[in-house]
């Protein structure tokens, strides 16, 4: 992970991860596996923190996308009331 670092706790994180996989003398092959699975932490983490941001309405499109949301699940609860499997 290159990208910018700034001083939240993901960034933080990222920081002792490529430090921590410098001090240790990984095979190529272990290492990419390891990023994986910290690739997949890390994406599952920022998800969660912009589903929680989104709910809490800090998130710039919180409303329009909490709407967009409560369409689809009235959507949803409509066609169940009418007996379609989903």
């Amino acid at each position: 992970m290159k990208e910018r670092k700034c001083n939240c706790k993901l960034c933080k994180r990222d920081v002792r991860w490529e430090r921590f996989l410098k001090k240790y003398p990984f095979t190529k092959k272990d290492k990419e596996f390891l990023d994986s699975i910290y690739t997949a932490l890390h994406g599952t983490e920022l998800n969660y923190e912009v589903d929680e941001a989104i709910l809490d309405g800090s998130w710039p499109s919180a409303i329009e996308q909490l709407g967009r949301a409560m369409k689809k699940a009235e959507d949803i609860k409509k066609r169940r009331e009418a007996g379609e499997r989903i």
